[in-house]
């Protein structure tokens, strides 16, 4: 990292990543559609490519480019170490195993179905998106661990 400037757009790019742009400003938010390549949100912000480049300025436009390399770089190296994975119970339609993998082995996960004493969710759908959820969720807490200055 070369500077305050690729420090605070790579906060930026991860918030985004996590969350989402919707509590973000403007520049923010044209900010990490343009370092993650999110022509949707650009458009929901009502910008081209080009009107954002030209909303966040050229000191941060010129930075793009190393800040996403920065970040999908920080991405696929945890990306080697860390994963997860979701398995369906075959017998028992509703429920899923979440595994959270390090190295390939078994470091947590949970249990996510609709029926039994464990019945947490309304449908299937709703127990798979809370899993992928929480693995995903899990994810970006490890990267941020192993890669601190990818978080605030």
């Amino acid at each position: 990292m070369h500077s305050t400037i690729d420090t605070r757009m790579l906060n930026i790019a991860q918030e985004a990543a996590l969350h989402g742009i919707g509590t973000m400003s403007l520049g923010e938010s044209l900010t990490a559609a343009l370092v993650l390549n999110r022509c949707d949100w650009l458009s929901e912000r009502g910008y081209s490519i080009a009107e954002a480049l030209e909303r966040i300025g050229p000191q941060w436009a010129a930075r793009l480019r190393e800040v996403e390399r920065y970040f999908y770089d920080g991405v696929a190296q945890t990306g080697l170490r860390f994963t997860f994975e979701i398995l369906p119970h075959p017998a028992d339609t509703g429920s899923f195993t979440l595994r959270l993998l390090e190295g390939g082995q078994e470091v947590g996960g949970g249990q996510f179905s609709t029926h039994g004493k464990a019945a947490q969710f309304m449908d299937e759908q709703s127990a798979y998106d809370e899993a992928l959820a929480t693995g995903r969720s899990w994810l970006i807490a490890r990267q941020a661990a192993v890669f601190p200055e990818l978080s605030r």
